[in-house]
């Protein structure tokens, strides 16, 4: 359960974990009780069960370190390593991790993907194990900004009636890709990691590995965080180190939904 007393941050937090309910999205998750309350000076003071962890997070942190706390509280049992900054899609046993900067349309190649097949894991944080072998759902509604809202609107009917949230300039509608059906859980292994590029003019998808030193750094930009008392970056080293990379500059959904099963199906083999 989330408690916030702030009319400008309760409705983005609302927004993005409507689809999750505490003790359901993995097994045995717990229950567990945040609590954030506003100060005058505009910043946020948390608590976990009633006890104070984080004072003073300035607003423009505040909603991504609540989301961080919800993760990571209720997937205790499963011990988080990171929050990637990315999406998640897969199938039952593997994961394809979509990474990058904010802007970089990762949520809107997640969203055309589950429409063509792919499963829906997360959106925007998505949960390593400690060991960095193993990715776990935690399907929050995915942020659609105002510039994909045209391409996905026949594919995801609802996000034409989603309230429109303001993040200084930007403007964005939160969707549940599994609304009306289940919902993932449990863990996955990574099979991927994937840096896209939408290019208008791009033509067939092209696909370039990327080293293991080249995903680390991509992870970390797009601002992936370790977590865990002491936080340590060895869960990702242990990602990029087992897992494929990859650099895609794609045009179309289809093409870039073809592409990543061709790489899924070699088993990560690039060109």
């Amino acid at each position: 359960m989330l408690t916030c007393d702030c009319a400008w941050l309760g409705p983005r937090l609302g927004a993005v974990l409507a689809p999750i309910e505490c003790g359901q999205g993995a097994g045995g998750a717990r229950e567990v009780c945040v609590t954030i309350a506003v100060r005058g000076d505009d910043a946020y003071d948390f608590a976990i069960d009633g006890e104070m962890v984080r004072g003073g997070v300035a607003r423009c942190n505040a909603r991504r370190f609540a989301l961080n706390v919800v993760l990571v509280e209720t997937l205790r049992h499963l011990s988080v390593g990171a929050v990637l900054h990315g999406a998640g899609v897969g199938s039952a046993e593997s994961a394809v991790l979509l990474v990058g900067k904010t802007g970089a349309g990762k949520s809107t190649l997640a969203l055309g993907l589950v429409t063509r097949g792919f499963e829906y894991l997360s959106d925007d944080l998505v949960p390593l194990s400690a060991s960095g072998r193993e990715v776990h759902a935690f399907p929050l509604a995915a942020s659609v900004k105002e510039g994909s809202w045209g391409i996905l609107a026949e594919e995801f009917p609802s996000l034409g009636a989603s309230p429109v949230l303001a993040f200084g300039e930007r403007r964005v509608r939160y969707v549940d890709p599994n609304a009306g059906g289940a919902r993932a859980s449990g863990s996955r292994t990574p099979a991927l990691i994937v840096v896209p590029r939408f290019e208008a003019t791009a033509g067939a998808p092209l696909v370039r590995p990327l080293t293991p030193e080249a995903a680390f750094g991509a992870l970390l930009e797009s601002g992936t965080e370790a977590v865990g008392n002491p936080p340590s970056l060895r869960p990702l080293g242990e990602l990029v180190n087992t897992t494929p990379a990859f650099e895609m500059t794609y045009s179309s959904l289809d093409d870039a939904a073809d592409a990543l099963r061709d790489l899924m199906r070699r088993g990560g083999a690039g060109e």
